[in-house]
């Protein structure tokens, strides 16, 4: 996802289909990994070797939550990709950080993935991750929203968010990316006013804001490229991690993001999260 300024600037800075310098992967080896596992997928005639890489650190990192907090979290990823109606391309990218924390509180905050290719059909993922689990859960009744104008967008289309949230909350909004990266794009400079009362639904842009919310695909990958956006909504009185200043400047990794967000209480924190599908170039006109 871009921003389009229409007054101020113009391609002021690329939102989602990107990459941070830190990817998802971090420095080996993990001095004391709460878990690790060793996974092989085939690469089927019809994915790229990225493809089954990205597959298989989605299978990691499920399996090494399992492992260190006791759940399940497969059937919590299918049912809310399902829902969420953005079929198998979603597999392709991560959409793990909502599922852990609403209904499993598990975070990955640091990770160490090796691949090998094991001829030219497989390859193989040893994964070491440190996990922390959140005992805490959000106030009762603490629930938000986020959702688009649609599901799906060709890239350069326009998009809208709307989010809501039953208890007055400031919210926090990230564009992230196939590669479990994520950008904050609200609030900003020339938008702060992120306080949300109770009940009350903001629409972004606002009406009469000179900018635009616009799809970016990553020209690396093909089509379909399945990203979304993450809503964080937070009651807390003390000063969140997260500033309009930080807004298209700064992109935090998956287990980058994690930690940031450990600094919020569970108790005065809660997050929901909007898939979409970018299905293809822009139509010749």
């Amino acid at each position: 996802m871009a921003v389009r300024w229409l007054r101020w600037c113009v391609g002021l800075m690329i939102l989602g289909g990107g990459t941070s310098s830190g990817g998802a992967q971090e420095v080996c080896p993990l001095a004391a990994p709460s878990a690790s596992i060793a996974l092989t997928r085939s690469v089927p005639s019809d994915r790229t070797r990225d493809d089954i890489r990205r597959l298989l650190m989605d299978q990691g990192r499920v399996a090494v939550v399992e492992q260190v907090g006791g759940v399940s979290v497969r059937g919590v990823t299918v049912r809310q990709r399902e829902e969420r109606g953005v079929g198998a391309a979603a597999e392709l990218t991560d959409l793990f950080l909502e599922q852990f924390r609403q209904e499993v509180g598990g975070r990955i905050v640091q990770e160490c993935a090796r691949f090998t290719d094991l001829g030219i059909d497989s390859i193989r993922m040893d994964l070491s991750a440190i996990v922390s689990v959140e005992s805490e859960q959000p106030a009762p009744g603490f629930v938000g929203e986020v959702r688009l104008s649609r599901d799906a967008y060709r890239e350069g289309e326009e998009v809208k968010v709307f989010v809501t949230t039953r208890l007055a909350a400031r919210v926090f909004l990230f564009a992230v990316a196939r590669d479990g990266s994520a950008t904050l794009f609200f609030p900003h400079r020339y938008d702060k006013e992120n306080q949300l009362p109770g009940g009350a639904t903001l629409e972004l842009p606002r009406r009469g804001s000179p900018y635009q919310l616009v799809v970016t695909a990553d020209a690396r990958y093909g089509f379909p490229q399945a990203e979304y956006v993450l809503a964080v909504f937070y009651q807390g009185e003390g000063e969140s991690p997260f500033q309009s200043e930080d807004a298209f400047v700064r992109t935090y990794s998956f287990t980058e993001l994690n930690r940031e967000l450990l600094r919020m209480p569970r108790r005065s924190r809660t997050e929901a999260a909007a898939a979409y599908v970018i299905t293809g170039r822009p139509i010749a006109r």
